[in-house]
């Protein structure tokens, strides 16, 4: 896009902010079409092991409650993500924001086709950063995205440190219910 638009005038960016319209809809349609997935999957496992469905199905009021809680995240906003993305990792010119939202609905959308979980935010992140290395590497503030990335890699250890934590307690918990029954039982 830099070598297609390099000769272009600044009123070019007022059709790039209304092909971002556009783009930040199908950003959105793909992302739900990847993270409801996730949900609606998560929501089937519980059923199937609490018992309460004997087959890996899909229950309408599952579908229902992720759309609706997708659509209110949605229209809550990230404003802090966007403000990093947005001013901490470098200035997003209009050119920047509507090619890393075409890159980024791409990569979700074929992702979800395929029917493999990503990371939204992820992909949304890394795409800025390339837009802004496109046109100069020093543009990015490599420091701010190296902080981005620690937290990424810290992320999946830390929360399987807690689900661990967590299923030794219920787990405890569980077996001393059970001792309480057979004791008081006697």
């Amino acid at each position: 896009m830099l070598l297609i638009f390099s000769g272009a005038t600044p009123r070019v960016n007022i059709l790039f902010r209304r092909l971002q319209v556009g783009t930040a809809v199908l950003l959105a349609m793909s992302n739900s079409a990847n993270d409801s997935q996730k949900a609606v999957g998560v929501i089937s496992l519980g059923l199937v092991l609490a018992g309460q469905a004997i087959a890996f199905g899909i229950p309408l009021w599952a579908l229902t409650a992720v759309a609706v809680a997708m659509g209110l995240g949605a229209s809550r906003g990230d404003w802090r993500q966007i403000r990093n993305l947005g001013g901490r990792v470098f200035r997003i010119r209009p050119l920047n924001a509507l090619a890393s939202q075409g890159a980024s609905t791409a990569v979700v959308f074929t992702a979800s086709a395929l029917g493999m979980p990503v990371s939204t935010s992820h992909i949304i992140s890394t795409a800025l950063m390339g837009s802004g290395a496109s046109e100069r590497v020093n543009k990015v503030r490599w420091h701010v995205a190296a902080e981005m990335g620690t937290a990424w890699i810290l992320t999946i250890p830390a929360t399987m440190a807690v689900a661990m934590l967590i299923f030794l307690a219920t787990d405890r918990v569980q077996n001393m219910g059970g001792h309480l029954v057979r004791l008081w039982g006697r």
